[in-house]
């Protein structure tokens, strides 16, 4: 707030009337649903208090980067600002929502006095104040507010911000209350819609909620049932007391399912539903009110009653019925008939008992059967399924026993039936073309797949439930296949594609030897969701055909995320294989540019300073030092680069490396930084965060070039913040691990680079920079730098719209003192008597290094590896050392395991390890362990001298303490 204290008379008047215009506008925002009068109310308010000449507030729109005028006091240009969205981007409100804080622009014209940024009509000399729209840290939009011939204060600033924050809230009003009407008229529609009587109510029983079809089924509306309770209406003084029971068990928590009930309805009649109930809910967990939804069964217990009376009078009609009736199973392929089943007409009528003949073949119970020319016709009805009539005239002994009018049917089972004038069987067949169909639907229903049977006229038959748990339609939302692809398929371009699609697969169902394969399509639900869909069609006899549709979409996000796992393992390993391929190149290099070094800088030692073949020792020396350089990039990439960790503030560095980064960047790209504030410090070596700093800017000033496009704004933007990435984004990444991360990202609006480039863009020697202009060595060392100091680095970037790299690094949780290495000497005196093992298994190295230390003095005893050195100590060829000088890598035995061995004898033995990278052993990823000493390679004379003289200088103060 302002301070009121100590202010002149007039302008605490004028604080008042400020105080009193917001006061009387909090009580209008939280009294009014109108957020375009409160919008406006505030910006006539902003134009009157701030003295200003217009105002304009504008919501942002979904897509991120338009800004549409809600409220605009605007007496000269409303009409211009009213009809003209703005772009976040292309405007000072934009660039206040992008600060997501209040920015004043004054004397925003220059030059011909042409507009720059288009918020407001062009007015001359303006100044232009904007503020976003911020609700608990989502921007809903910004104000812009402008006045001519003045500037805005930092009060006027502040009460803008205090208009912008009530403006927020009114527009957060707005979609809280736009969410809420929508969620209940969706739940008041399936309420009333849902196939099934609904009602709530209260412990009493009382009803608090009646649906549109319990009116229906009950004949009770809503107004007449509601407040009165399940007694009064409906429950029969049977069932009271068990209702009761029901009530008390909901609000104890449970749930009823699948409940029996006969109650009565409006007009006295009396019918069977089937109900389940269950407890509500509050947000403390406690039962606040129950639910019954309740089915009408009665048709259905009518439909099961019928079944069974009339399996019943089956059954009677098969043992009363005259004609007789068999059931025959077939053997093989119609090579005989057993009997199944006999009624009792077919007893009297065949004079045999039906105990006696049930298992037995046809043919052995009537041998005359096949002479008749009845078993003949059993198999031609088995294999063809169609019914005969077959007259028979029975014979035995030459005399006639009869005529039989036999009807031979062949049940869905495989089953023979012969019927003997009867139509009792016609019947059994009905049934069991019954139960198959039931059968059949039960199968349908409970598929786990969407099913769909359509006619051959595009008539949609049948829905089965999973097709709308899938979809969220029913057979009203989509009877045909024409408002199938209408309604599933909004866009329209895909739309024709799957017509097209469909219109091959029923060219294809026309040759029933064609294979069909699956077909797999994006649908659109009912909900908006897009669900990525299997399908399978079946034609059936009767011209319909079955589309089966399985929901694959968790399926596919599946595979696609395990490809692209699969792709970043790949890149990981290729780089680490990389990496390790480039630390080895770099460790022998060093020993050679040690050699090369060393002896060119022995040679000019030797040389008078007029000799001509000193400046081509020089050039040996300079052309060594590049590649020494090169070579310290490589062991960078590969983790090899020797560096001193400790905390440090990413934002401070950022900052004190401002001054050289606009030196190294053309001052018509602009540097833009956005950093978090209280970013816990992290571990890491200050040099290798310039060295990132340093090879990212560049990187992005040349991308910017590239671009070759000069109307495009030329930004490079330095970004700071902290982020948690939990599982399921550690999991797209196999190198990356849960937890808390400091965020570094470098953005440009450079020429950017297309896939192929961007996994590429890591590795060494790898450019896309002219011949000449690059070593391909820049993104391979930040690379890593990174990775040694347990980081991630990631890269987004498109053709034509820029790159942003992003820097992923693990916050240091303590502050970490420097690692203690070789410090450099300020004594003149480098010269020294002692005398030292100097142990190097490159010869080259080792006859440089052993002329440099004779040079400066000292005594030396030089073995090629760690066993010759023991053997020429055991050997007695020097009575003791003063210090061990040993490389790191050898055959044999490296130099930690002989130095462990010497200080076994001498603990308090100098050692000066020297390598061309450092390793795992000397610290963590190569960070030195304190107390060790390390010469890194390629090294000079001067730091050889420096080395050795320092660490036996340490080494006597550490035995006078």
């Amino acid at each position: 707030m302002s301070d009121y204290s100590e202010i002149p008379q007039e302008s605490a008047r004028r604080r008042v009337q400020e105080l009193e215009f917001l006061v009387n506008l909090s009580h209008h925002l939280t009294a009014s649903l109108d957020v375009e009068e409160v919008l406006r109310r505030i910006a006539d308010g902003v134009v009157k208090i701030l003295d200003a000449f217009g105002c304009a507030i504008y919501l942002l729109e979904d897509d991120g980067v338009t800004l549409t005028p809600m409220a605009v006091i605007d007496p000269k240009f409303y009409d211009e600002i009213i009809a003209t969205p703005l772009r976040v981007d292309d405007s000072f409100t934009g660039q206040a929502i992008k600060a997501q804080r209040g920015l004043v622009f004054n004397e925003m014209f220059a030059g011909d006095g042409g507009k720059q940024i288009p918020d407001t009509p062009e007015l001359g000399d303006e100044a232009v104040l904007a503020a976003p729209l911020i609700v608990d840290e989502q921007v809903l939009g910004g104000m812009a507010v402008s006045k001519v011939g003045d500037s805005f204060s930092d009060h006027d600033l502040w009460l803008a911000e205090a208009f912008a924050r009530y403006a927020s809230i009114a527009l957060k009003n707005a979609q809280m209350y736009q969410a809420l009407y929508v969620s209940e008229a969706r739940f008041r529609a399936i309420f009333n819609d849902i196939p099934a009587a609904i009602w709530t109510f209260s412990r009493e029983g009382r009803i608090l909620e009646w649906n549109e079809t319990a009116e229906q089924i009950y004949g009770w509306p809503a107004e007449e049932a509601i407040g009165k309770t399940m007694f009064e209406l409906m429950v029969q003084p049977k069932n009271v007391e068990r209702t009761w029971q029901g009530i008390e068990a909901i609000f104890q928590g449970e749930q009823l399912l699948e409940q029996e009930y006969e109650d009565i309805c409006a007009d006295g009649s009396k019918r069977t539903f089937l109900s389940h109930g269950y407890p509500i809910k509050n947000s403390a967990g406690d039962v606040e009110k129950g639910v019954f939804a309740e089915i009408d069964i009665t048709d259905r217990k009518k439909t099961e009653l019928a079944l069974r009376e009339n399996e019943l009078r089956y059954r009677t009609l098969f043992g009363a019925i005259n004609s007789g009736v068999a059931v025959y199973r077939v053997v093989g392929n119609g090579d005989d008939f057993i009997f199944t089943d006999f009624n009792r007409a077919g007893e009297r009528m065949g004079g045999i008992n039906r105990a006696d003949i049930i298992g037995k073949s046809v043919v052995e119970v009537f041998p005359n059967v096949v002479e008749f020319g009845l078993v003949e016709v059993f198999r031609r009805v088995w294999r063809t399924g169609i019914a005969e009539r077959f007259p028979l005239v029975i014979r035995t002994g030459g005399k006639l026993g009869g005529w039989r009018d036999n009807y031979v049917y062949k049940l869905p089972s495989g089953e023979i039936v012969a019927v003997h004038d009867d139509v009792t069987v016609q019947k059994q067949a009905e049934e069991a073309r019954e139960r198959a169909l039931r059968q059949y639907q039960s199968l349908v229903e409970q598929a786990p797949y969407a099913i769909a049977r359509i006619e051959r006229t595009g008539v949609i038959q049948y829905f089965n439930p999973r097709f709308t748990e899938i979809f969220g339609y029913d057979i009203n939302d989509i009877p045909t296949v024409a408002t199938w692809f209408e309604t599933v398929y909004p866009d329209l371009e895909y739309r024709e594609m799957v017509k097209e699609i469909w219109k091959q697969i029923w060219r294809k169902f026309e040759d029933r030897n064609t294979p069909r394969p699956p077909t797999i399509l994006t649908v659109t639900t009912k909900d908006g969701r897009e669900v990525i869909t299997r399908f399978h069609r079946v034609q059936l006899d009767d011209g319909t055909a079955l589309v089966t549709m399985e929901d694959i979409t968790t399926q596919k996000e599946t595979e696609a995320a395990l490809k692209e796992s699969e792709a970043r393992l790949q890149q990981a390993q290729k780089m680490e294989s990389i990496g390790t391929l480039a630390g080895g190149v770099a460790h022998d290099f060093n020993n050679l540019l040690t050699a090369i070094n060393g002896q060119a800088e022995l040679g000019l030692m030797k040389l008078p300073a007029d000799h001509a073949v000193r400046k081509n020792l020089e050039g040996i020396l300079v052309a060594g030092n590049r590649a020494a350089k090169l070579t310290g990039q490589l062991l960078a990439f590969s983790r090899r680069q020797m560096y001193h960790p400790q905390a440090v503030d990413i934002n401070r560095h950022v900052n004190d490396l401002q001054e050289m980064l606009r030196h190294l960047i053309r001052e018509d790209i602009t540097i833009e930084t956005n950093l978090a504030p209280n970013l816990p410090p992290v571990k890491a070596d200050p040099h290798q965060l310039e060295q990132i700093l340093i090879n990212l800017m560049v990187n992005a000033r040349d991308a910017i070039y590239a671009r070759k496009d000069f109307s495009a704004r030329k930004k490079i933007t330095i970004e700071t913040g902290k982020i948690e990435i939990d599982g399921v984004m550690a999991a797209l990444r196999p190198e990356m691990v849960p937890g808390r991360y400091v965020c570094f990202c470098i953005s440009d609006t450079g020429a950017g680079m297309d896939d192929a480039v961007r996994q590429k863009i890591f590795e060494p020697f790898f450019t896309t920079k002219p011949k000449g202009q690059g070593t391909g060595l820049g993104l391979a060392m930040v690379y890593g730098i990174v990775r040694q100091n347990g980081g991630h680095i990631t890269v987004y970037s498109e053709k034509g719209t820029g790159t942003t790299f992003k820097i992923f690094w693990p916050p240091a949780e303590l502050a970490h003192k420097d690692a203690v290495g070789p410090q450099e000497d300020n004594a003149q005196t480098l010269t020294g008597t002692e005398t030292i093992l100097l142990v190097e298994d490159d010869r080259q190295v080792c006859s440089f290094a052993a002329a440099s230390l004779q040079a400066l003095g000292y005594t030396l005893l030089v073995a090629e590896n760690g066993v010759h050195a023991l053997n020429l100590l055991a050997e007695g060829r020097s009575q003791s050392i003063d210090m061990l000088l040993t490389d790191v890598i050898m055959p044999e035995m490296d130099g930690a395991e002989l130095a462990n061995t010497l200080r076994k004898a001498n603990p308090r033995l100098p050692v000066l390890f020297m390598s061309g990278y450092t390793h795992d052993f000397l610290g963590e990823h190569g960070s030195l362990v304190p107390s060790v000493h390390f010469l890194q390679k390629p090294f000079s004379t001067q730091t050889l001298a420096r080395s050795v003289r320092a660490t036996l200088d340490e080494s006597m103060k550490s035995a006078e303490r």
